[in-house]
């Protein structure tokens, strides 16, 4: 593209330096040829969600005492009606005493595109009244519109029932002003004609990769996706009816990957107090209710629950047990122990196991994670550095910025330990 641009921008420098439009010896560089027209600028580049486009022709020479018709046409890869529309008719008129006329073009973001992503818009002067002609290298235009191409990432995540959370976070989000996001449960053939909507947000400006959160209230623990759909394509009876019309379903712009959605039922741990037993403190703890809820296909059906430090802000720390079962999803589960360990890479070459205790009283977050937990080199349970089953947040930073993110399903506690 870089070339291309050069190219044009040059390509006027170098014509106006013919002796056909300006004097080679006129250092002022004052037209006294013909009165010619031409196209200003011959070269644009631009996206397909860009609204509006304009071209001016111009005179070369001096004013004239009466208006100039400017016949012009269109050619180029670029079709009518599908790439843009004329807003502007032919001919043009470069009124008495003026300089110039503009062609306003109407850019259709309609994201028909071949491999190459773009297409080109082709003006041509073909004639103009009054004697004057158009100039013959300044007659022809080019307006490149190329395809913007939008995207979304919809990640494994859970609504934490227990905190009335009712809302999915979409990432990597792409895509223009009056596009609409929608939410449907995931289909493995990707025919979404007919999905019913979970939830949907109609975008108020564009974003690159950014993020947002969609109320998807009352939603199924399944498997979902994200859609991003040019306005133009959002038919009224989607919109009416809840459900992905045909129409719609057959200009999706992006969809993301199907993502499985967790509902968190039950997740409580209360603190505990424990005696030491000669100079040690316990060796586990006990979480006292969780339930987790699935029936979809692409995300785990077990769980593990893992221990990890708080530190004094408040932060969750490093990994210092691992629950002594995996959880099945579905199920209600009381009483899951879960034993203090050291921690372990289970990529070690020989991972071993090694218990350990809490000595002093402290804060600690029991957190679920998507999985079965790994074992070490005799079979026993260690962490597997599964992912953490998340649920979405916003909040305001130092600068009042609403951000966005993913925090771990869990529950904080304090452990104390007193002496006998």
């Amino acid at each position: 593209m870089k070339t291309r641009i050069i190219a044009f921008l040059l390509l006027p420098v170098f014509l106006w330096g013919c002796d056909d439009i300006f004097d080679a010896g006129d250092a002022d560089k004052v037209f006294d040829g013909d009165p010619q027209v031409e196209f200003k600028p011959l070269g644009q580049e631009m996206s397909e969600t860009v609204g509006m486009a304009s071209i001016d022709i111009q005179l070369i020479g001096e004013h004239q005492d009466s208006d100039i018709e400017v016949d012009f046409s269109t050619d180029g890869s670029a079709e009518e009606g599908v790439h843009y529309n004329l807003l502007t008719s032919s001919p043009v008129v470069i009124e008495a005493g003026t300089s110039s006329a503009t062609v306003e073009i109407e850019i259709i973001d309609s994201g028909i595109y071949d491999e190459t992503g773009e297409v080109q818009l082709l003006l041509n002067i073909d004639s103009a009244s009054g004697g004057v002609e158009p100039a013959e290298n300044l007659r022809q235009a080019s307006i490149y519109v190329q395809e913007f191409s939008r995207s979304a990432t919809l990640s494994t995540q859970a609504l934490d029932l227990t905190n009335g959370d009712n809302e999915m976070l979409v990432t990597g989000l792409t895509a223009s002003g009056g596009d609409y996001v929608f939410i449907t449960p995931y289909d493995e053939d990707g025919d979404y004609e007919g999905a019913d909507i979970t939830g949907y947000v109609e975008l108020e400006a564009g974003m690159s990769g950014g993020s947002l959160l969609v109320d998807v209230d009352g939603a199924d623990p399944v498997d979902y996706v994200a859609h991003v759909v040019r306005p133009a394509h959002v038919s009224e009876s989607t919109l009416n009816d809840g459900e992905i019309s045909a129409e719609t379903a057959g200009n999706v712009a992006a969809s993301s990957s199907g993502a499985a959605l967790y509902h968190v039922a039950q997740f409580e741990w209360n603190d505990e107090t424990h005696t030491l037993v000669g100079e040690e403190g316990p060796g586990s703890i006990t979480v006292d209710v969780i339930e987790i809820l699935y029936n979809g296909s692409v995300g785990e059906d077990e769980i593990s629950i893992d221990l990890h430090a708080v530190d004094e802000e408040g932060a969750i720390g490093a990994f210092v047990g691992i629950s002594q079962e995996d959880l099945n999803v579905g199920q209600v589960y009381n009483d899951v122990v879960v034993d203090v360990v050291a921690a372990v890479d289970p990529d070690d070459e020989d991972p071993m196991r090694e218990d350990a205790t809490i000595d002093e009283t402290a804060d600690f977050f029991a957190m679920a994670h998507l999985g079965a937990a790994g074992e070490d080199a005799d079979g026993n349970r260690i962490p597997a550095q599964n992912p953490a089953l998340v649920t979405s947040d916003e909040f305001e930073d130092e600068d009042e910025e609403i951000v966005l993110r993913f925090i771990p399903i869990g529950d904080l506690a304090t452990v104390t330990v007193e002496d006998p």
